[in-house]
């Protein structure tokens, strides 16, 4: 199986990131999905989420979109290297706990932040579940 990286230029804010994936040839949608539940979900605010409150770099942000938008406005650095990373894993309830981490290096200095869910079998997202990762 043949592994390739899709490289896109994806941001809520005025950056470039690269969304970096192992796929066969026929890929599968999981990381889409993943990627359009987080976008569908960008409402949740951040108080009702676990370890989100005050977790962005900004204080004015107030929803899963501000924070989002915040951790991608940071790839500006255009010598960065940038990268989303996106991992999932079947859970004992049988739902699939999601993880999407946005990671930057640049020089030096190398951070991450992000979110986890969860996706029932119908890739619906259990709103309930969002939490903010690697931040604060």
């Amino acid at each position: 199986m043949k592994k390739f990286i899709v490289n896109i230029v994806f941001c809520m804010a005025v950056s470039a990131c690269s969304l970096q994936s192992s796929f066969a040839a026929d890929p599968t949608v999981a990381e889409r999905d993943a990627l359009s539940n987080l976008m569908r979900h960008q409402d949740i605010p951040l108080k009702k989420a676990k370890y989100c409150d005050g977790a962005g770099p900004f204080a004015d942000e107030k929803t899963i979109g501000d924070y989002f938008s915040s951790i991608w406005s940071w790839h500006v650095v255009e010598d960065a290297k940038n990268t989303i990373d996106i991992s999932m894993r079947k859970l004992k309830n049988n739902n699939t706990f999601v993880l999407i981490m946005v990671i930057s290096n640049h020089k030096e200095y190398t951070w991450s932040q992000g979110v986890s869910f969860e996706m029932d079998n119908n890739k619906k997202v259990l709103r309930d579940s969002f939490a903010c990762v690697g931040s604060g």
